[in-house]
């Protein structure tokens, strides 16, 4: 084979495998702490094999462009992390705070160095916690852990006259495991 057919076939895996994390499933352990910091309504972006809540939006039945106050007041989204798809849920989040009064929380790669930290995240969130540790996720057909974590961050969109813009908080992942793991 060529370079550039060994480029184009390097270049399709990636994209199966990008299609393919899109799908994996937040950690338990991180999910269960949120919740309880949050008490979720709705799953902003699932699918029928990993959402985490009993009223979620699909690929089929997208939150974008919705009025999410029809499924509640407050939303979780691990939104697919391939190259686009974080800012238009980003973006969605922003509005539905402010045309619908819709709080939402995301788990998103904390990499602050991407365009999308500065288009749709500082400045409109109104708290960034960043997670010390890599997260690993889950893929939801095998329920194991992949391989490689990511370092992540936690940003919420709330409805609080109470809430301040910044990046004022971390959080230590094996802390927050320890915790959950605790109380069972």
């Amino acid at each position: 084979p060529t370079m550039s057919t060994q480029l184009i076939a390097q270049s399709a895996g990636r994209q199966a495998q990008g299609k393919l994390s899109d799908s994996y499933r937040t950690p338990p352990w991180l999910f269960e702490w949120l919740d309880n910091e949050y008490d979720f309504d709705f799953d902003i972006c699932a699918s029928d094999e990993n959402h985490l809540l009993s009223k979620y939006y699909t690929e089929e039945n997208t939150s974008i462009g919705k009025d999410w106050s029809e499924l509640g007041s407050v939303g979780f989204c691990n939104p697919p992390f391939s190259h686009g798809s974080k800012e238009k849920f980003l973006a969605e989040a922003y509005r539905n705070l402010i045309e619908n009064q819709v709080s939402s929380v995301f788990l998103i790669p904390s990499d602050v160095s991407n365009e999308f930290w500065l288009d749709h995240i500082l400045g409109k969130a109104t708290k960034i916690t960043v997670i010390v540790g890599r997260v690993k996720f889950y893929d939801p057909a095998t329920n194991e852990q992949s391989k490689h974590g990511l370092g992540c961050a936690i940003v919420e969109f709330m409805h609080d006259e109470d809430a301040v813009n910044g990046i004022d908080h971390f959080v230590r992942r094996d802390d927050v495991r320890e915790l959950i793991e605790s109380k069972k």
